[in-house]
């Protein structure tokens, strides 16, 4: 019975205990270090998320070796240029040479230089700066790592915490962590729909099934929901496609939310001929207003004479054809 008893504790608390550890070392890294990255970001362009991503990566959230005693945080070896202190460190091969800084601040702005200054990663700097999906795949490709799988793992760790934030200079509000923790509140448990919640909402009767799920129609466009969860990286898979794919399609790179519209196929010129006009409401931009009405964000801007980030007043007319 005593062994049984390990074997539980062994194979199922222990693992919950890590990933909760995990997330405590990733909330306080990223409350460490994100001024750093925003600032990297604003200096060299490099997007302060791939910054933040390789960082908690490399540096195995800060209690790596060569983060611990040689404050580097991104495993940038010595190569010939390297004049500054060094560590020795195992890793593709025994005893291999590795950078050592004074503090991590410097491992951060030698990062930054490590790519803008190498000609191996200058492709990098013509994608979106938001498009962290192509750096991701870029550092990959340029070598930066031998693990096949290390653009994935970097984005992943930018979907799971919201890492992209940080590319418009905002901070980070890792989920599950929304209330601070010196503050004593009492609220109501939230309910988070599950997809067949959010689907049941909806007034139109799904077309069709689609990689488990359940799709829409709006102006002739095909869409899915979003649930608690959900990403552009998540609904690619099961969809078949590019995450990069699905964010140009809804015009964005931000993450989705709750009850989101993610659009599957190419949005309509112009609406439907019912709606030839919206007028702007409160809390409306161009974005949702593209979303709502299944039209590409670039036609409604041109059809405007606006740009896509510009403000609207309240009672403006929009046209949607």
């Amino acid at each position: 019975m005593k062994k049984f008893y390990i074997f539980i504790l062994t194979f199922f608390i222990l693992p919950l205990a890590f990933s909760q550890t995990k997330d405590e070392l990733v909330e306080k890294y990223v409350s460490k270090y994100s001024d750093i990255s925003i600032k990297e970001m604003k200096k060299s362009g490099v997007p302060a998320s791939i910054t933040m991503a390789q960082g908690l990566l490399e540096s195995a959230y800060g209690k790596s070796r060569l983060a611990v005693s040689a404050n580097n945080h991104f495993g940038i070896k010595c190569k010939r240029t390297w004049k500054g202190k060094t560590i020795k460190h195992d890793d593709d091969s025994a005893q291999e040479c590795f950078r050592s800084y004074d503090s991590a601040e410097e491992s951060y702005t030698d990062h930054s230089c490590f790519l803008r200054d190498n000609s191996r990663y200058a492709f990098l700097f013509d994608y979106d700066p938001y498009d962290y999906e192509s750096w991701a795949h870029g550092l990959k490709k340029a070598g930066y790592a031998t693990n096949p799988k290390y653009a994935y793992l970097l984005i992943d760790l930018i979907e799971r915490y919201n890492l992209s934030n940080l590319d418009k200079g905002n901070a980070v509000i890792l989920k599950d962590k929304d209330i601070p923790k010196a503050t004593t509140v009492v609220i109501q448990e939230k309910h988070i729909p599950t997809r067949s919640e959010v689907e049941q909402q909806q007034i139109r009767k799904a077309v069709y099934t689609y990689g488990g799920l359940k799709v829409y129609k709006n102006n002739g466009v095909d869409y899915v929901l979003t649930v608690d969860g959900d990403t552009y990286y998540s609904l690619s898979r099961r969809l078949g496609m590019s995450s990069k794919r699905l964010s140009r399609l809804n015009d964005t790179y931000a993450d989705a939310k709750v009850g989101d519209v993610v659009y599957i196929r190419a949005k309509s010129s112009k609406a439907e001929k019912k709606s030839t006009v919206h007028i702007v409401k409160s809390g409306d931009n161009l974005y949702n207003i593209s979303q709502k009405y299944a039209v590409k964000l670039k036609k409604l801007t041109r059809r405007n004479g606006k740009k896509a980030n510009d403000e609207l007043s309240i009672g403006e007319r929009i046209r949607l054809r």
